[in-house]
């Protein structure tokens, strides 16, 4: 969610301390960390950069206590070394990798990949296109709700909105998505 977003990349936190009479700003200085059971939790179709996800199984708990010092010793050292201790350009491609594997994929995004492979032509297709002839939806059973969930899909799968050429009696430029240079063999 934009909330959440917003919350995770602040750089800041406002705060009034106890009896305090003034809010101040305060950098921050946490990493926020959180567990699931689930092997698919990242829901946000425009990306999910801000979490880097890690299998955990099983811990020692003994052997973690019997080593704590000295990985925050070794931590303490290489973070005042100068040591990257965030993703670069080089890691990206790991941590997008195992984003893709947790990310909850929507139940249209199948249907509509279909359709798009088997059944659509040309460069551009409509939302109106994909809720007919990929979800075989009815007119007056959609609203924006589900072309904001169609534009989503759509977005993931790489097909960006668009406006398309005028229609020939009103002259309105309906917005459309184009297809992807590199999708299935298209120049």
């Amino acid at each position: 969610s934009t909330k959440a977003k917003q919350f995770f990349s602040a750089s800041t936190d406002t705060y009034r301390e106890s009896y305090g009479r003034r809010t101040m700003d305060v950098p921050r200085q946490c990493v926020f960390v959180g567990t699931t059971n689930q092997d698919e939790y990242l829901k946000d179709a425009t990306g999910n950069r801000r979490y880097w996800p890690v299998a955990c199984t099983k811990v020692d708990l003994d052997q973690l206590r019997e080593i704590r010092d000295q990985l925050w010793a070794e931590a303490m050292f290489c973070y005042q070394s100068g040591d990257i201790w965030w993703v670069n350009r080089e890691e990206a491609p790991l941590f997008a990798e195992a984003q893709e594997e947790r990310f909850v994929v929507d139940e249209w995004e199948g249907p509509i990949l279909t359709w798009l492979e088997e059944y659509q032509v040309g460069e551009t297709a409509t939302g109106t296109d994909i809720l007919l002839g990929a979800l075989k939806l009815d007119y007056g059973h959609w609203g924006k709700p589900e072309q904001m969930r169609v534009g989503a899909i759509m977005h993931r799968l790489g097909w960006r909105k668009v406006r398309l050429s005028a229609l020939p009696k009103s002259g309105v430029r309906p917005w459309g998505y184009k297809r992807p240079k590199d999708w299935g063999g298209a120049s």
